[in-house]
Formats: C-alpha cells, sequence, structure tokens
C-alpha cells in the first residue's frame, strides 16, 4: 500500500501519453505568411485535396470553421498546423507560403511550372472566399459547391411527370 502511495504521489510529474508533444511545441512564427481566412481556408484545402480538390473545400471550410468557433484561422491552427509550418510539410514546404496575389510561393519546385498552377491557386482562393462569404453572396456555381439549397431556377424545378420513377414501393423483376 505504502508504494502505491509513492508512485501516486510521482505520477503529476509525468507528462500525459496523448497530446504531449502537442502541448509542449512551441508556437510556429507565421511571420511573411498570408493570414488572411480566404487564403488560409484555401492553403489547407490545397494541402488535403491539392489544387483541383474544389469539391472538398466548403467540407474542410465546414470543420475548420467548427473547430475554431467561428474562425477560420482559428479553427487552422487548431485542426490542420501543419498548414503554417513549412518545416512541418514534408515535400511540400511551399504551401505555407501560398499568397492572395499569386505570386510564386518561396519553395517551389524548380521543375514544376508555377505559371500552369496558378490559375487553379486563384480559382481555390476566389472560392474559398465565396464559401466564406455565404451562399446569399456566392455566385449559383459558387452556391451549389458551398452546399447551400439554393439553386438556379432550371436546377430547383421538379422533374416532367413522364420523367419521373414509375416504381413506387417494391418493384422486381423476374
Amino acid at each position: 500500500m505504502l508504494n502505491t502511495i509513492k508512485w501516486l504521489a510521482l505520477l503529476p510529474l509525468v507528462p500525459p501519453i496523448s497530446g504531449a508533444k502537442a502541448q509542449q511545441r512551441p508556437a510556429t512564427d507565421f511571420t511573411g505568411q498570408d493570414m488572411t481566412p480566404a487564403v488560409v481556408l484555401a492553403r489547407v484545402c490545397v494541402k488535403e485535396a491539392s489544387f483541383t480538390g474544389f469539391a472538398d473545400c466548403p467540407p474542410i471550410a465546414s470543420v475548420l470553421l467548427r473547430v475554431g468557433r467561428g474562425d477560420v484561422v482559428r479553427g487552422a491552427k487548431l485542426y490542420s498546423p501543419r498548414v503554417f509550418d513549412p518545416a512541418r510539410l514534408g515535400r511540400r514546404p511551399w504551401i505555407a507560403q501560398l499568397r492572395a496575389d499569386g505570386s510564386q510561393p518561396e519553395g517551389w519546385p524548380e521543375n514544376i511550372s508555377w505559371r500552369n498552377h496558378r490559375p487553379s491557386w486563384e480559382r481555390m482562393v476566389s472560392l474559398a472566399r465565396a464559401v466564406l462569404e455565404g451562399p446569399g453572396e456566392a455566385p449559383d456555381s459558387q452556391r451549389v459547391l458551398a452546399g447551400s439549397t439554393s439553386f438556379t431556377s432550371a436546377q430547383s424545378s421538379p422533374p416532367h411527370p413522364e420523367k419521373r420513377n414509375p416504381c413506387t414501393g417494391s418493384c422486381w423483376t423476374a
């Protein structure tokens, strides 16, 4: 019994197993990074889904807004902290340096043309802005991407009566 009490007395000196490194890691220096919410969201989208992951960006925004309690930048710092630290991005350190102006990020690979990727990056930033502005502000095509129920009149009209599924209930074929 006495040995158990001695071990329990030492327990506060032992760091917790889960999350110990995350709690002890120093804050990342964000100097020189574009920290506007749309750019941060676009960076996370590129990190998670590449330059063409347009359909994945709205759900990512939803997660970051939820985790950050309405603040995308805070959500990204908590949920995807690597997007801010070039040293932790492995072979893609340039993600931390992506900017709204579309300039070639520091650390971009020399053997890949930034000129070919820049339009996709600019579209991703544009989509991120539209998603953060909300469905009332975004054009119809971006509202659909953002998961809104607001569609153009052609999309929201009910199907033609003859094109409806005639099988209501259980349809079995012999």
